[in-house]
């Protein structure tokens, strides 16, 4: 096969193939990295197709964003009268059936992938990182790659990895460092896996810390390469990569996770303090103009997000999304009635004045029995109704870090009542609610955050994480607390994709 075939072109093969066979293709791009990493552009290219392995349906671009994960946290109806459909099975945290399997071995399977392209790319700034001729872009593609390969880890062991704190089943866990898919990666304990994730990530930031352009022009600015502010294209659409901002936002995330709360804490409050040059901030919470332009999906405040161009699909056939006079079936993904309610029941009167109450859910879709099934909105948008030049900066996203969720560490880790409260409010104030309680202790700050990570980030994934990191025993099954087990938050690792006494890196 001629060289000119690069090795992109399989990276994008691998994506669309739903990630299957991944480890079969291993020989055929040896053969095309030589050429692929030959230039800058080769870079960015590969870098392009990392991006767009991440964005697989198989892990963020739907089941670790919209459904599958989602499932997993029970944020969705779960009727199902066979007791078989994989919602269900998901829901109930039955993963010895062969739905459930299948599921989790195709997330693992992604996962991986992308780990695995990440390190082709790490591995390549080290050996053909003399093709690029700035050493400031040498470092933007080596930190992207380099926290893309942590943002998934951090998901294997949110996964796959035991409870942070208070368990009693211990976990070995792979974490993939090898360019050569074919390689199998080491299995680390808990301690030694953390490890190798702060490290990850510290070399991201330091790489990325002096060269982002995120550090100096707002998102909006980078969003908008008419500016011909850089000759080189690659250097906007800084919201859909791994900048710096949101490479400190993952950590903030994953020091929250770890129960290293304080330094999870002084992280997220340095992101939403942060500003540039000019003084502004870096980047501000969504508020009713998002809404009111239709971006459901709050681009505004995203510091990070996957862009997607068939993300309406999936709103649509999944979600059922803001699709009028439509009858939900059995296995989409919406809620009942009740369960809307439950989930804003510590708000009082919120479909009064709460934005994101009355701008992200339809409350007429049904089933077939005429009972309601308020279903998200958050990525559905008419497509006979669109101004194209905001589809890839503000409709066809999927957002993966988000200023809100800062806010929520910042508060949660607190130390003082008056900063949490200042911060809720402030924080509510964009969501257009004013709370007129105001919280009498930390505690009582805390237990609101759970609430939170629930209607905040419905549909991208993160109530199950919030469970887990803080033990919780009990979830909202269909909006009801149910009892729920240490085992029922760790997934099984799929036996057939890696063998656990594999050895080196």
């Amino acid at each position: 096969m001629k060289k000119h075939i690069i090795f992109i072109a399989t990276l994008l093969a691998m994506t669309l193939s739903s990630c299957s066979d991944w480890l079969d293709v291993r020989g055929e791009n040896i053969e095309k990295e030589e050429n692929q990493f030959s230039s800058y552009k080769g870079f960015v290219s590969a870098l392009t197709g990392l991006y767009m392995t991440m964005g697989n349906n198989s892990i963020y671009g739907e089941q670790m964003t919209m459904t599958v994960v989602e499932a997993l946290g029970n944020q969705w109806y779960d009727f199902d009268q066979s007791k078989t459909n994989t919602k269900y099975l998901l829901t109930h945290h039955d993963y010895e059936s062969d739905g459930a399997k299948s599921v989790i071995s195709s997330m693992y399977r992604c996962l991986f992938t992308t780990i695995s392209t990440a390190n082709v790319i790490i591995y390549n700034t080290e050996v053909n990182g003399g093709n690029i001729p700035v050493k400031a872009d040498r470092d933007i593609i080596r930190g992207e790659a380099l926290a893309v390969r942590a943002y998934c880890q951090v998901d294997v062991l949110r996964l796959f990895g035991q409870l942070p704190k208070g368990g009693k089943i211990q976990v070995s866990l792979p974490y993939s460092y090898s360019h050569d898919i074919s390689t199998l990666p080491k299995y680390y304990t808990y301690s030694e896996y953390v490890e190798n994730l702060k490290k990850d990530i510290n070399e991201a930031e330091a790489l990325l810390k002096d060269t982002d352009p995120a550090m100096d022009y707002s998102f909006d600015v980078l969003n908008s390469p008419s500016n011909n502010i850089f000759a080189d294209n690659s250097h906007y659409y800084r919201q859909s990569q791994m900048n710096y901002w949101a490479v400190r936002a993952l950590h903030a995330r994953m020091l929250m996770y770890l129960g290293e709360t304080k330094e999870a804490h002084d992280i997220a409050l340095s992101i939403i303090n942060a500003t540039l040059s000019n003084g502004r901030s870096i980047i501000d919470l969504s508020g009713i103009s998002d809404f009111n332009s239709g971006y459901n999906a709050l681009p505004s405040e995203c510091l990070f997000y996957l862009s997607k161009y068939d993300v309406n699909k999936y709103a649509n056939d999944q979600l059922v999304g803001g699709r009028p006079n439509t009858q939900v079936s059995y296995y989409g993904y919406y809620l009942s009635e009740d369960m809307l309610n439950a989930l804003y029941e510590s708000l009082p009167n919120a479909s009064a004045s709460h934005n994101r109450y009355n701008n992200l859910w339809n409350t007429e879709t049904m089933n077939n029995d005429g009972e309601k099934r308020p279903t998200l909105k958050k990525y559905w948008y008419d497509e006979n109704n669109v101004n194209t030049s905001s589809l890839i900066t503000k409709r066809q996203i999927v957002p993966m870090l988000r200023l809100s969720e800062m806010y929520l560490i910042a508060i949660e880790g607190s130390e003082s009542l008056e900063e949490a409260q200042n911060l809720y409010n402030k924080y509510m104030s964009s969501c257009q609610f004013t709370l007129y309680e105001p919280f009498t202790s930390l505690a009582d700050a805390r237990a609101e955050i759970e609430n939170e990570y629930r209607r905040e980030f419905i549909g991208e994934g993160q109530a199950f994480f919030m469970y887990k990191r803080l033990g919780k025993t009990k979830m909202y099954r269909n909006g009801v607390p149910t009892d729920i087990e240490e085992k029922e938050y760790i997934l099984p690792l799929p036996s057939s994709e890696y063998d656990p006494n594999a050895t080196g890196k």
